[in-house]
């Protein structure tokens, strides 16, 4: 019994999941998400530089990019939110001058 748990572990530790394109784009794309969220918490929380936060969104825009290729998004439509959330941020927020 036991060697048979033993192997049985062992065979799961070298089995690989298998997604498709369009599955592992959208978990890499969460994945950039969490590590942009990981190093604006440590810039807010430790006052770390923006070298590492650079980097993650480098990663991250190139994912967006892929990831609307591979589910066949439209990059003038993303273009047309981002100017959506533009307007509502220059409305509801100091970020943007008025």
């Amino acid at each position: 019994m036991v060697t048979w748990l033993k192997k049985k572990q062992k065979q799961n530790q070298t089995m690989k999941f298998q997604l498709n394109k369009k599955e592992e784009c959208l978990t890499i794309l969460m994945e950039e998400c969490g590590e942009v969220i990981q190093e604006a918490s440590k810039i807010m929380r430790f006052g770390n530089d923006a070298s590492k936060l650079t980097k993650e969104l480098g990663d991250l825009q190139y994912m967006i990019n892929l990831t609307a290729n591979h589910l066949g998004i439209d990059s003038v439509s993303i273009g047309v939110h981002a100017n959506e959330k533009r307007e509502k941020l220059k409305k509801y927020s100091n970020l943007i001058d008025k």
